[in-house]
């Protein structure tokens, strides 16, 4: 943990800058908020934890970027505010949302055109090149914009450019606390080399932006403010250990306040209880079933929703299973890639060979039932009824594409266990549209900004895969927002 609770001495400070803005976290947030930041003038700092950038995942969402358009879509915009609000039971706060909604386009523009020199931007649609898709009254937006580079290699063209900017990045040199003049806010943080322990004073004239993430990595933390259940995964599905809340511990030390609690992860299924490790296969919508051999849900939800409904499941697991001549037939035969973006990057054999090991195969369900400890019997009616369904070509009892559904007439029979696996925390400090950071009357803190996994406001009990790549997008859109107001104010 970076955060220190204890003031630092004033004979500790080795030195002291003065500066425009200081960006702490060089994650998705306070890379694009630097470059930003940056391209309008502003002297910027970006402090970073550890040695090097710190971004993940696919892509960015935006439901009006010229990319979108380009592709002759137009999404319902509207109808995505309503669902976003449904999405967190109304326990949000419905402008930061709207804001997103109007200005989501504009900002994914302004980026794309930023890092044109290094970038291939396209929307990733489901082979079907359906916009939305809409399975069990649950709207998936398919508004997913992606680099042909990676996600990484736009995260660092963007970085790029910010140096070239006149951005100075400290790698190794987290702050630790930030400095807070009553009568004036915010004016500045602490930070601490992670090489010498020396100490750093930047005071920032127009503000400090908590850009450093969730608290994932801090046990102490999730206890404190997660649910357990919710804490109840087989995998961890990204390798950081640096995420350990430093950014909200800052903000709560001088004033400000976390959102309510229980606090939202976002999680996957796809884990797997037997190599504690997440994968590709276990996340395709194939059926499932429990342990006592019955299904349960309609598979082609959102991931969250999915991993809701098997985490309620005897042992908190379920059983995904197939049948085919071979596996690769069997995952071919059906629209999998229509379902689980991750997959469409990847080949059948590819998929197999990373859950190789996880995978249970037999010649009958009898021996699949005793391999797998599933009830034989109801996976027996189970295996029957999907074949019937498939056959019929509609699933009258839950909803699922039926594209998802196969014969179970006939043999090999494979099945792998699924736990839950989670990603990050999404829940942090509490701040307005334009990412000010309040106390505990509502009041903005002059000078304070959250932005990212640090910041609250959007999510309730889950996160919302099916309003693809927000967590991207809201880091991308406010950082781009607050920059702009910092530059004009």
């Amino acid at each position: 943990m970076a955060f220190e609770a204890d003031q630092v001495p004033e004979n500790s400070i080795a030195k002291t800058e003065e500066v425009d803005l200081v960006v702490c976290g060089a994650g998705l947030a306070g890379v694009v908020l630097s470059l930003a930041a940056s391209e309008r003038g502003l002297k910027t700092v970006l402090l970073e934890k550890t040695a090097g950038m710190n971004v993940r995942g696919s892509g960015i969402g935006s439901l009006s970027c010229s990319v979108v358009k380009e592709a002759g879509i137009v999404f319902d915009e509207r109808a995505y505010l309503d669902d976003a609000l449904k999405a967190a039971l109304y326990r949000c706060d419905a402008e930061i949302w709207r804001t997103w909604v109007e200005r989501n386009g504009e900002a994914v523009d302004w980026l794309i055109e930023a890092t044109k020199d290094a970038i291939t931007p396209y929307l990733n649609l489901p082979d079907s090149g359906a916009a939305v898709d809409t399975f069990g009254g649950v709207n998936t937006y398919n508004d997913t914009i992606e680099a042909k580079e990676g996600m990484v290699a736009w995260a660092q063209a963007a970085l790029d450019k910010a140096i070239e900017n006149g951005t100075s990045v400290r790698y190794s040199t987290p702050a630790v606390q930030l400095v807070r003049e009553q009568d004036r806010g915010v004016t500045g943080v602490v930070a601490k080399s992670m090489e010498d322990g020396s100490y750093l004073r930047l005071t920032a004239s127009k503000g400090v932006a908590l850009c450093t993430g969730g608290y994932e990595n801090n046990l102490e933390m999730l206890r404190e403010n997660m649910r357990p259940e919710d804490l109840n995964v087989v995998a961890w599905r990204l390798p950081n250990t640096e995420n350990t809340g430093d950014g909200q511990l800052m903000g709560e030390a001088i004033g400000g306040v976390l959102e309510p609690r229980p606090h939202i992860m976002m999680r996957d299924p796809g884990g797997s209880a037997a190599a504690h490790s997440s994968m590709t296969f276990l996340s395709c919508r194939w059926p499932r079933v429990n342990k006592l051999g019955k299904r349960f849900v309609n598979e082609c939800i959102s991931h969250n929703d999915l991993a809701n409904a098997f985490m309620r499941q005897p042992g908190g697991r379920d059983w995904i299973i197939l049948a085919g001549p071979t596996l690769k037939e069997a995952m071919e035969g059906t629209t999998y890639k229509d379902h689980t973006p991750g997959a469409r990057k990847q080949t059948a054999e590819q998929i197999i060979e990373q859950a190789k090991d996880v995978i249970v195969q037999a010649d009958t369900l009898e021996e699949l039932a005793q391999a797998t400890g599933i009830d034989p019997e109801n996976l027996q009616e189970t295996c029957r009824r999907i074949t019937e369904l498939h056959a019929n070509g509609e699933d009258v009892d839950f909803g699922t594409d039926p594209g998802m559904l196969m014969s179970f007439e006939s043999g090999p029979y494979y099945a792998a266990e699924e736990g839950a696996s989670n990603l990050v925390t999404v829940s942090g400090l509490v701040v307005t549209s334009d990412s000010e950071v309040v106390d505990g009357d509502g009041r903005a803190i002059p000078g304070l900004y959250a932005l990212g996994n640090c910041s609250g406001g959007m999510f309730n009990d889950s996160y919302p895969h099916e309003l693809s790549a927000i967590s991207h997008s809201r880091c991308v859109v406010f950082s781009y927002l607050l920059a702009r107001h910092l530059a004009e104010a």
